[in-house]
């Protein structure tokens, strides 16, 4: 039951996640409602009751299926309890919706937060995810979640995953302390300092490892050197702002979040096309 409303915070990719990430709630109001989700009264403006009928539905019942603004009884039996009326339109016809497939949670108890993941998403918001009970955000995304009675996969860990205690590198050219280091353990935390394995921040002895990283000690330059303006992607997923973005004009600053090519892009350009969200350049997004 998404509303026009809750659509419009999706215009021109403002919005990722729910409901702007599922396809079946909103469509861009410059266009038309994709066919695959129209429901079978949508090119009916009044719907009324097939004479008759089985279940005694009236005409009054009927009316809340003109046009696909309901998808429920009766409306979801068409042309056996309702149909369109002379003049108004037609009844699409109509097939059965298939299974969704399984979820990758459907048989997890426990879904957990990765740690350090880019959206900063919390255990209480995975556990939505338990045995399956939600398919949106956080649950759509495997960068952000993960079965609790397994393991984080390899591919989602940060650096310091194996690292129970992380400390400053002795003499490090940034002066980090072991203090800012902390944040580290247990890849708990994935930017600066933390970006920086075994040049900034390593693991203490006796607590762990640190994963190999093909990082060089000495940055290249960043990608905002000769930019003036550096602003927010809309919709990106970590909530940055422009304001956050605007720390790396002209290249003033290296690390969180100048570092994440899908957190800021250059004013004077536009946002780079895989960073686009799927209402990037829609103006107007209302509901299905």
């Amino acid at each position: 039951h998404v509303t026009d409303s809750q659509c419009a915070a999706c215009n021109n990719g403002a919005q990722s996640y729910y409901p702007c990430n599922d396809p079946a709630l909103c469509y861009c109001g410059t266009g038309t409602v994709p066919p695959q989700y129209r429901l079978p009264f949508f090119e009916c403006t009044l719907a009324v009751a097939v004479p008759g009928n089985t279940h005694n539905v009236n005409d009054g019942q009927c009316a809340q299926c003109s046009n696909g603004a309901y998808r429920y009884y009766p409306c979801d039996q068409p042309n056996v309890l309702c149909e369109c009326a002379d003049g108004h339109g037609t009844v699409a016809a109509t097939t059965a919706a298939p299974t969704p497939a399984p979820g990758p949670w459907g048989e997890c108890p426990d879904v957990r937060a990765i740690p350090g993941n880019p959206s900063h998403v919390t255990d209480s918001q995975c556990a939505a995810c338990n045995n399956g009970a939600q398919s949106w955000y956080p649950c759509n995304d495997p960068a952000l979640c993960y079965c609790g009675t397994g393991t984080v996969p390899p591919e989602y860990r940060l650096p310091f995953f194996d690292c129970a205690h992380a400390v400053a590198v002795p003499g490090n050219t940034h002066n980090v302390n072991d203090g800012q280091c902390a944040q580290c353990s247990n890849g708990a935390y994935r930017y600066y300092p933390c970006d920086q394995p075994n040049v900034l921040c390593e693991c203490a002895d006796g607590h762990g490892t640190v994963a190999a990283t093909t990082a060089a000690p000495t940055p290249a330059p960043g990608p905002w050197g000769e930019c003036p303006d550096v602003r927010a992607i809309p919709g990106n997923p970590s909530h940055v702002t422009d304001s956050q973005c605007a720390a790396c004009n002209n290249g003033a600053q290296s690390y969180y979040p100048c570092n994440d090519p899908a957190l800021c892009y250059c004013g004077t350009g536009t946002v780079p096309p895989q960073y686009r969200l799927p209402f990037f350049e829609c103006t107007l997004a209302v509901a299905v």
